[in-house]
């Protein structure tokens, strides 16, 4: 059921500074420490629409896993957003004499925000069999989320972790470079996750529409019976 959005903007680098070697710059890659967490935002629940409401809404739609074998109208849905940022820490080798810097990353932080909504049927109520069964059923989309965000957190932190040291440190940049020099190595680093996350993607999608097939409909409905419309006006 739900839809997948990244977006991870870059949040301004942090300089931090250290010794003043000579130039050129050392071509060893520092040690950096990076680190890869996910924050869970969970909205309020919605009960704005009515059940037909919602299944004009998300049963055609392309980003969700609804199945629509039983004829259900949808007496709830989640959509989930995944976005973030990212930040990056910097240690500088500075040439005094000749008025340059090199720099390499010492930090890297990349944040993963999870922001669930879980949308239910006001014709439903906020009580009763069938509110409760969809609403356990909505929360195990988003429990499976959960699951698979921690789950792929290590594949992400190791790309990270190869990319940071292919990067080594860079230079020597002249003053009026560094910002630009240091927000390239922020987006190269950024971009490094790109594989780990197409991969979290594919199989989020996978778990979640195992969520929403026939026989589990079936399964989550059988201890309401004749509480879930069909589009045909009948019940299950």
């Amino acid at each position: 059921m739900p839809s997948f959005l990244i977006d991870m903007p870059a949040i301004a680098a942090a300089v931090i500074l250290a010794s003043s070697p000579a130039a050129p710059c050392p071509s060893a890659a520092p040690q950096v420490d990076v680190q890869v967490r996910v924050v869970h935002n969970e909205t309020p629940i919605s009960m704005e629409k009515t059940a037909r409401e919602l299944s004009a809404e998300f049963t055609h739609d392309a980003d969700t896993t609804v199945s629509t074998d039983g004829h259900w109208m949808i007496g709830g849905t989640t959509r989930s957003d995944i976005g973030g940022s990212y930040s990056v820490q910097y240690q500088q080798r500075v040439d005094e004499q000749a008025g340059t810097t090199c720099i390499a990353p010492d930090k890297f932080e990349y944040e993963i925000v999870y922001t669930s909504t879980i949308y239910m049927a006001k014709d439903f109520g906020q009580s009763g069999c069938r509110y409760t069964a969809t609403l356990a059923h909505q929360k195990r989309h988003v429990d499976t989320d959960l699951r698979v965000l921690d789950k792929h957190i290590p594949n992400i932190r190791a790309a990270l972790e190869k990319a940071v040291s292919d990067i080594g440190m860079r230079g020597p940049f002249a003053e009026d470079q560094l910002q630009g020099a240091s927000e390239q190595i922020a987006e190269e680093l950024a971009l490094a996750a790109d594989p780990a996350m197409q991969a979290l993607r594919e199989e989020r999608r996978k778990r979640q529409a195992e969520i929403d097939t026939y026989d589990d409909y079936v399964r989550d409905t059988a201890a309401c019976p004749g509480q879930f419309p069909k589009y045909d006006g009948d019940k299950n």
